[in-house]
Formats: C-alpha cells, sequence, structure tokens
C-alpha cells in the first residue's frame, strides 16, 4: 500500500488543467531541489507545480490518512460500525466556523488563515464538552454517540439559520467548503500534517492494545486493570483534535473514515496495530485517486473531491454490506 501511495502520487502530479507534460513537471519539481541539476523553467510553471499541484497531492495523501485512522479509533472506542469523528459533531462545528466566516467575515486571523482557525476551533467545541463531562463521571459510548448527534443537530440548525440571512456568494461559498475540497491546499500545511499524522500513529500505537481489549466490554478492561475513562477520553481527544485539523484544511471529506476501516478489516482483521497503519494507507489512496478523478473527469473544470468520494464510497459500503460475508457479519 506504501508503494501504491507513491506511485499514485507520482502520477498524480503530472494530471491537471495546465499543458505541462510528465517530464516537465517532474523536471520542475526536482529542479526547486536541485537547481544547478535541471533546467530552469518559466515562473508560472513553478507556481502551477509549487503552489497548486503539489500541495494538492501532499495534503490529499495525509488528510486521507488521518480520516482513515480517526474510523477506526472511532468504531473501535464506541462499538459502532457507523461510527466516525464526523459523529461526534467535528464537521458540523467546523461549519459553523466556515459558516461565520464567509457569512459575516467574523475570524480571529485575517484572510484564508481566518477560515481554517474558524473551522478548526469550532469543530473542538463538542469534544471540549464531551471531555468536561468525562472528567466528571463515567459516560458509555451510546450516549457520546448520542450527545454527538444531538451537537450535530445543533450546529446543523446554527448554520442553517445563518445561511438564511447570508447573500448568495457567501452561501455558495459556504454549501462549496462544506463538501470538502483540496483546491485551498498550501504547502505550509503539509508539515503541519505530517507531524500531527506522526504523534497521531504513536499514540494509537501505545493505546491499541489497551482499546481492542475494550472491545470485549468495560467491565472486562476495567477487571484487567485499564482505566476505560482515561483511555476512551484520551483516544476521542486525540481522534477529533486531528481530525478537526484536517477538516481545517480540507474541509469535511466524506466516506473516507467510514469506508477505510471497513475495507482494511476484511485484510488484516480488527487488531489495531495492524488496522490503523493498513487504513492510514487505504485512506491517503482513496483520497488521491478521487482527486486525480475530480480534477480529470470534467477538466478544466474541477469538481469537489469531498463529492468523488462519496459516488466512489457509498456503492462500495453498499457492495460490502450486502456480500455474502456482509450479510453474515
Amino acid at each position: 500500500m506504501v508503494v501504491v501511495i507513491f506511485v499514485t502520487m507520482g502520477y498524480s502530479f503530472t494530471v491537471g488543467t495546465a499543458n505541462l507534460t510528465p517530464r516537465e513537471s517532474y523536471e520542475v519539481l526536482l529542479g526547486q531541489l536541485f537547481p544547478d541539476h535541471f533546467p530552469e523553467y518559466p515562473p508560472n510553471y513553478i507556481f502551477i507545480m509549487m503552489n497548486l499541484r503539489a500541495p494538492r497531492v501532499l495534503v490529499g495523501a495525509l488528510v486521507g490518512a488521518i480520516l482513515g485512522i480517526g474510523g477506526c479509533i472511532m468504531q473501535s472506542i464506541l462499538k459502532n460500525p457507523l461510527a466516525t469523528p464526523y459523529t461526534l459533531g467535528v464537521s458540523s462545528g467546523a461549519a459553523v466556523g466556515a459558516s461565520i466566516y464567509f457569512i459575516f467575515g467574523i475570524s480571529i486571523f485575517g484572510g484564508h488563515a481566518g477560515l481554517i482557525s474558524n473551522a478548526f476551533f469550532f469543530s473542538l467545541l463538542p469534544v471540549c464538552a464531551m471531555m468536561f463531562v468525562l472528567l466528571r463521571r463515567t459516560v458509555s459510548a451510546v450516549t457520546l454517540v448520542l450527545s454527538g448527534v444531538a451537537f450535530s443537530y445543533v450546529f446543523s440548525s446554527a448554520n442553517s439559520i445563518m445561511q438564511y440571512f447570508g447573500d448568495d456568494s457567501a452561501v455558495a461559498q459556504v454549501v462549496f467548503w462544506t463538501i470538502g475540497d483540496l483546491t485551498s491546499s498550501d504547502m505550509w500545511m503539509v508539515p503541519v500534517l505530517f507531524v500531527g499524522l506522526v504523534a497521531y500513529l504513536a499514540i494509537t500505537w501505545y493505546l491499541g492494545k489497551d482499546m481492542d481489549i475494550m472491545r470485549m466490554g468495560d467491565d472486562t478492561a476495567a477487571s484487567l486493570g485499564i482505566n476505560v475513562n482515561l483511555v476512551r477520553g484520551l483516544a476521542l481527544v486525540v481522534a477529533c483534535f486531528m481530525t478537526a485539523l484536517a477538516v481545517a484544511c480540507a474541509g469535511p471529506i466524506g466516506f473516507v473514515c467510514l469506508l477505510a476501516p471497513h475495507i482494511c478489516r476484511r485484510l488484516v482483521g480488527s487488531e489495531l496495530r495492524w488496522l490503523v497503519p493498513t487504513a492510514a494507507c487505504f485512506g491517503s489512496i482513496l483520497l488521491l485517486v478521487s482527486d486525480m478523478i475530480a480534477k480529470t473527469v470534467l477538466a478544466p473544470q474541477m469538481l469537489p473531491v469531498g463529492a468523488v468520494t462519496a459516488l466512489i464510497g457509498a456503492p462500495i459500503m453498499v457492495y460490502m454490506l450486502y456480500s455474502k460475508r456482509g450479510m453474515r457479519s
């Protein structure tokens, strides 16, 4: 899967609306690293590769991996095959932050950083509320899911009210952002997402054994010496924090965090030390392939990649559910 990721990224660098040959695309990229060994190209070629294509591909690979891991953690911790970080209201909160930015022009920072910061901070609001409760009492997985659904309804209602009073152009921007897209990817996001992904994998690997035991039930896990509330709370916070970071950078791209764990569970089983890295790789591949389809199917018009992931993921999910193995499970 790692090899497939790099092959897919390598091909995706050459896909776009500009008339650059694959050789020119690679020479522009490598020329930024080794300027003395490759020919110089016009500034517009460099801009296309370094400001449009490269950030889009790299951010897509990292965001897909983060979403794949988030789905694994949520489905394991909450013992619910439909659970994702979006279930707890992360995406709905981010949409409220985006609406405040587009409709009212209110943000902590100026420019595009204001949109990212609004989406990030508002997506963490339901997580903070749940952590406030978890620190004071033991909460079941069902209660967490139901509270997440309640938060989602509250945020969706607030978002609808703001769109009702917004002008047409602002509402169109909100709608496009809530589908999820990689158009606004920037190179500064790459090191932030990469460092976060490495830390994410390390924390998940450390908590993996405890989370596997917790699937047998809270009472069984507690009898084996596991602090169930601490492990669940830490896993939820880390998963939601990283998902909030991914959503802030690329919007609430759907179906990756739901589909990747289910497919990879058939490949490597449910043990998290194998499932998490496999789902990260598959999520990355799924988002990269979807992005290439979004860039080429109606070229030069680009589709929002979040719509493409849903179009690809939904039929696969239905097939898995109605296959013989899916019916048995």
